[in-house]
């Protein structure tokens, strides 16, 4: 429906720049016939360079997730349902991440974020939605469910670091975030399921607050740019932020803040990383 009525609106606003151009020569208007023409045609002209840019940016982020793997290939099918899963997770772990005060705001809240592929089904989700906040655990919501009480596990941690943030403005800060793992996700088994996993971002370059967390995204600024270098288990770089640390911060959950220093050229090639496994993030900010 949404796109008959879009369709309707160009149609109109086409029809009626053709009719005042019309109009405009036939009163022997013809500077102003074609100005209008000419605007028209920039505007179409530019639009057209907008979507083209769209269009060449998803691809890009496609090639980027299947790799040099064919489009029937079970790697790339992972890749479809990886982004159809951080779509709707992400739709789903704000929905209940916030309060609405009417069932109309609800409705129309979910209507504008839903991706356009779900909406079909969006009486059924908005149903499973509300059943969670009732206490229910519907199947549908399972991992929207794991999302959330990872981010609170993490909430103390990132309270934390708010405060060190002020007292330390020269160090970076490694916000935790969910980090759901597709990578082992069979297309073809309903019984397979992503893994959910706390992550942080880390420059051993650069002085840092670190959360303990399960996995760490190593970035380095090349040419003023930051470039993701692969991922290391928390546990097997323990000990190299240690020696690096100029003090801790343990909370009451047993994990830490450390307050660390650049790493010297020497340490950073003893952590090994591994290749980012297929997934995506969910991070505080898109719980809103």
């Amino acid at each position: 429906m949404d796109d008959i009525w879009r369709r309707l609106w160009q149609g109109a606003i086409i029809t009626l720049w053709a009719v005042g151009i019309g109009a405009l020569w036939r009163k022997g208007h013809i500077t102003a016939a074609f100005a209008l023409a000419l605007t028209g045609g920039l505007v179409v002209f530019v639009l057209l360079q907008l979507a083209l840019r769209h269009l060449r940016r998803r691809a890009r982020e496609d090639a980027q997730l299947a790799g040099d793997h064919a489009p029937n290939s079970p790697h790339a099918g992972r890749v479809l349902v990886t982004r159809m899963l951080c779509d709707l997770t992400r739709v789903q772990v704000a929905y209940l991440s916030q309060t609405f005060h009417s069932t109309a705001e609800a409705r129309s809240w979910l209507k504008n974020a839903l991706p356009r592929a779900f909406r079909g089904a969006m009486g059924e989700l908005r149903r499973d939605l509300e059943a969670a906040r009732e206490g229910e655990s519907p199947p549908s919501l399972k991992l929207a469910r794991e999302v959330i009480a990872l981010h609170q596990r993490m909430q103390p941690a990132d309270e934390c670091l708010d405060d060190l943030a002020k007292s330390h403005p020269d160090h970076a800060v490694a916000r935790p975030v969910a980090f759901v793992i597709t990578e082992h996700i069979d297309p073809e088994d309903p019984q397979s399921a992503p893994l959910v996993a706390s992550a942080a971002g880390w420059d051993p370059e650069q002085p840092t607050l670190l959360p303990t967390v399960e996995v760490l995204t190593i970035v380095k600024k090349v040419a003023g740019r930051q470039e993701v270098c692969g991922q290391v288990d928390f546990a097997a770089a323990r000990q190299i932020i240690c020696r690096n640390t100029e003090t801790k911060v343990d909370l009451a959950d047993g994990t830490s803040i450390y307050i660390t220093g650049p790493l010297a050229n020497a340490e950073q090639p003893s952590i090994k990383t591994y290749k980012i496994p297929l997934g995506f993030m969910v991070g505080t900010a898109e719980l809103l």
